[in-house]
């Protein structure tokens, strides 16, 4: 046997529900022969990591890759992702990333033609940074402000599957006790599930502000994303606003902290011929699925009651 994975029910059940955004990453090695653990990650209702299926791989080469990819798809209805994470991102330097971090793709350019002419760069020269710079859409957060993320931007999901499996394996396991003690890791993991599953159904959650909204939204959240709600809701309150164009049927604010300069306030946009009415500069919607607290903000000062359907995400 070289490489080997694997995928229960449950698991190819849950993909259907939550395999929007996965993650995948092979830097955990176990047992004595250091085989790449491969696990394929999401994230759940509960903002939990939940596992899709995992590999133990003989190598890293790209045929095995390729095998592991399209078995894994086929196990998965032949459903593909929206996005994946991999740890590629812990492999780009931390110098380009610093530089890189912009709000703005403008301002990433502008970025770049500084550190060409710094370092007297050549574009048409083969290296490892130009090939980074020509795959920036994939890993610099200026363009991929509107993507959804479910809440994850790094391998950090990966990293919280292979800390809860450290638990049950290590470099001593052994390849005929590997699937059983991950079974059992797995069946932990999903306990935990089904228990917060069970308080969101029978505790009614406590509300902080009584306002129609955290009402409406109490009834239709997950505890853990119910809480996260009412993080921005609040934070919302103490933002100031500013009203910078207005038109017949859109007005754009700029929102923020007083204690921050302007040029770090967002900018929301309210646009009743829309269907989705509300777009923030800071994209939470967009990436992780809950209205921020710059939207919140507007939305309370425009004494509106309810939040239309299209903001609250089936998964």
């Amino acid at each position: 046997m070289r490489s080997v994975f694997w995928a229960d029910g449950r698991s190819r059940s849950s993909y259907l529900s939550f395999g929007d955004v996965v993650v995948f990453d092979v830097t955990y090695k176990t047992n004595h022969l250091s085989l790449p653990f491969a696990p394929f990650t999401g994230v759940n209702h509960h903002r939990q990591s939940i596992l899709f299926g995992c590999a133990l791989l003989a190598d890293e080469q790209e045929d095995t890759f390729i095998w592991l990819f399209t078995q894994w798809l086929k196990c998965m209805h032949g459903v593909a992702p929206k996005a994946i994470i991999t740890d590629q991102d812990a492999q780009i330097g931390g110098a380009i990333k610093q530089w890189y971090r912009a709000s703005t793709i403008h301002a990433c350019e502008e970025r770049w033609k500084i550190l060409k002419e710094k370092f007297n760069i050549d574009e048409n020269i083969d290296s490892w940074l130009i090939r980074m710079y020509r795959l920036r859409a994939h890993w610099v957060d200026a363009y991929l402000k509107d993507m959804f993320w479910a809440g994850m931007t790094t391998s950090q999901r990966s990293e919280s599957i292979n800390a809860f499996s450290d638990g049950y394996v290590n470099t001593k396991t052994r390849l005929v006790d590997f699937v059983c003690q991950y079974d059992k890791a797995l069946a932990n993991r999903r306990a935990s599930e089904s228990r917060e599953d069970f308080m969101t159904l029978n505790i009614v959650p406590a509300m902080l502000l009584r306002h129609p909204i955290e009402v409406q939204v109490s009834k239709l959240y997950t505890r853990g994303i119910f809480k996260m709600f009412q993080d921005e809701l609040t934070n919302g309150l103490s933002l100031f606003h500013e009203e910078m164009l207005k038109e017949e049927t859109k007005i754009i604010y700029l929102v923020g902290d007083f204690s921050e300069e302007r040029e770090k306030w967002e900018e929301v946009t309210y646009d009743k011929s829309r269907e989705l009415k509300f777009k923030c500069s800071c994209a939470l919607f967009e990436t992780d699925g809950i209205l921020c607290r710059h939207i919140l903000h507007i939305i309370w000062l425009l004494q509106l009651t309810a939040i239309p359907d299209n903001y609250i995400l089936h998964r």
